[in-house]
C-alpha cells in the first residue's frame, strides 16, 4: 500500500509555514522599530540632561531676584541634529514666588519627529535662591 501526501495536506502545510514565517518577520520588525524608539528617547533624555546642566551652570552665581528671565526666551528652541534626527530643545524658566523665598522652575523640553507624529521628553526642576 503506497501512502503519500495529498495535495490538500501539502497546501495546508505550506499555509501554516507561510503564516508562521510572516508572524516571525512581523515580530522582528516590530522589535527593531521599538529598539529605535527607545534609542531616540534615550538620546533625547541625554540632550535634555545636558541642557539642564547648561542652565544650572548659567544660574550658579546668579541671584534669582535679579535674574532677567528673558535670558531664556519662552518658546525659543535650539535644533540639535544627531543620528539624522532633528531634536528641538526648548528651555522655559518660570518664576515661582512663595512668601519669603525665590524659586525658579526650569523646564527643558526635547521634541523630535517619529513615524507616528511627534514625541517629546520634558525635564522639570525647581531651583531656590538661598
Amino acid at each position: 500500500m503506497n501512502r503519500g501526501f495529498t495535495l490538500l495536506e501539502i497546501l495546508i502545510a505550506n499555509l501554516l509555514l507561510v503564516a508562521g514565517t510572516l508572524a516571525i518577520v512581523w515580530a522582528l520588525s516590530t522589535g527593531i522599530f521599538a529598539t529605535s524608539d527607545v534609542e531616540n528617547t534615550d538620546l533625547a533624555l541625554n540632550l535634555a540632561g545636558e541642557k539642564m546642566e547648561d542652565v544650572f551652570r548659567d544660574l550658579k552665581n546668579t541671584d534669582l531676584t535679579t535674574l532677567v528671565l528673558a535670558t531664556y526666551e519662552a518658546g525659543k528652541s535650539e535644533t540639535i541634529t544627531d543620528f539624522n534626527l532633528d531634536f528641538d530643545v526648548m528651555v522655559d524658566l518660570t518664576d515661582q514666588n512663595p512668601p519669603n523665598q525665590d524659586l525658579l522652575q526650569i523646564e527643558v523640553t526635547v521634541e523630535w519627529d517619529t513615524k507616528g507624529g511627534t514625541a517629546s521628553v520634558v525635564l522639570t526642576t525647581l531651583v531656590a535662591d538661598v
